[in-house]
C-alpha cells in the first residue's frame, strides 16, 4: 500500500462521482479503483457478493469488510475467486478493466483513488481506519430526480431498511418515507425525492462534523473544472501541473452531455451540458414536487435560494 493516504470519492449516484474520481486519478502516482461496494458489479474488488446497496461499514461489522478495502487500497485483485463471475462478456470486460487498474497500481504502489457512491455511509469508518481523504459530490435535486426518471431507476429501499446499524446511526428519521417507497405506493419521482433526502441529509450532517472533508457541488465543478479540480487536488494533497490541466481540458471541452459510465474517459464531454442534463426532464408539476420535497436540505447546499 502507498504511504500516502487513499482518496475516497463518493456522494450520491448520478452526481458525477465517476467523472470526479477519474479526473482525480489523472494525477501522477495515483491509481483508480471502481466501486468495490456496488452489489451489481461482479466480478469486482470484493471477490464476492455485496448484500446491500449503500452498505454501511462501521466498527461493529468491520471484520467482514476490512479485507475488501485492504485489498483495494493495495491494488491486490483476487483473480481466482473472480473467474466464476467472468464467464459472460460483461463480466469478462469488468475483470479486464479492473486488472488494467490493479496491475500497474500494485507495481507502482500507487496512491489509491477509490470511487464509489455506495461507500457514502461508510466514509467515517474509512477516514478513521485508513486516514482516507474524503471527497463528496452533491447535485441539484431536480437534475438528480430527472436523471433517475430518464433511466427509470427504481431504488430498492428494503436494502437500506434491512441494515439495522445504518438505520440506527444515520437514517432512522426517514424510516417512514422509505417504507412507503418500499411498499410500492409511489412513482419514480417520489422515490427520487426520498432517495435524494436520504443521501443529502447525511452529507449535510457529515460536512458539519468533518469540515476538513471536501464537499463539492457537481454544478460548480462543471461550471469551472480547472479551478474546481485544482482546489480538490490541493485539498487531498495531489500535485497539479500543466499535464493534468491539459488532460482535464481534453475530457471537459466537448459537445456531449451525459454519457454511459464506460465512456467517461473516452469521449469529449461538455461539463456544463452534463451538469444541466437533468434539469429539463421533469414536467413543471414534477419540478414543484421536487422543490417542495427537498427544499429544507437543498437550501443548505445553495439550491432553491430566493435569488434563483
Amino acid at each position: 500500500m502507498s504511504e500516502a493516504p487513499p482518496i475516497v470519492v463518493t456522494g450520491s449516484h448520478r452526481s458525477g462521482t465517476t467523472w470526479v474520481g477519474r479526473i482525480m486519478a489523472l494525477s501522477r502516482g495515483t491509481g483508480y479503483i471502481h466501486e468495490p461496494l456496488n452489489p451489481s458489479r461482479r466480478p469486482g474488488w470484493g471477490a464476492g457478493r455485496v448484500p446491500y446497496w449503500y452498505l454501511y461499514v462501521c466498527s461493529e461489522n468491520a471484520a467482514r469488510w476490512r479485507p475488501v478495502f485492504d485489498d483495494a487500497f493495495s491494488f491486490r485483485y483476487r483473480v481466482g475467486p473472480n473467474l466464476r463471475d467472468a464467464s459472460s462478456p460483461r463480466g469478462a470486460a469488468w475483470l479486464i478493466q479492473d486488472l488494467r487498474h490493479a496491475v500497474p497500481g500494485r507495481i507502482r504502489r500507487a496512491r489509491a483513488v477509490l470511487k464509489d457512491p455506495f461507500a457514502l455511509f461508510s466514509t467515517e469508518w474509512l477516514s478513521e481506519t485508513y486516514d482516507a481523504r474524503i471527497v463528496i459530490t452533491v447535485r441539484n435535486p431536480i437534475a438528480f430526480v430527472g436523471s433517475i426518471k430518464k433511466l427509470n431507476w427504481r431504488f430498492k429501499f428494503r436494502t437500506v431498511l434491512q441494515q439495522d446499524l445504518l438505520m440506527r446511526d444515520h437514517l432512522g428519521g426517514l424510516a417512514g418515507e422509505m417504507r412507503r417507497c418500499r411498499d410500492g405506493d409511489v412513482d419514480v419521482v417520489e422515490e427520487g425525492i426520498v432517495l435524494w433526502n436520504m443521501i443529502h441529509t447525511t452529507v449535510d450532517r457529515l460536512r458539519r462534523e468533518h469540515p476538513e472533508w471536501a464537499i463539492v457541488r457537481h454544478e460548480d465543478l462543471a461550471a469551472d473544472p480547472s479551478r474546481g479540480f485544482r482546489d480538490l487536488y490541493r485539498s487531498v494533497g495531489l500535485a497539479w501541473d500543466e499535464g493534468t490541466e491539459r488532460r482535464l481540458a481534453r475530457f471537459t471541452s466537448g459537445s456531449k452531455g451525459e454519457v454511459p459510465v464506460w465512456q467517461h474517459m473516452t469521449v469529449r464531454r461538455s461539463s456544463a451540458a452534463t451538469a444541466a442534463a437533468g434539469l429539463n426532464r421533469l414536467s413543471e408539476a414534477e419540478v414543484e414536487r421536487v422543490r417542495a420535497g427537498t427544499t429544507e436540505t437543498a437550501r443548505s447546499f445553495g439550491y432553491f435560494l430566493e435569488t434563483e
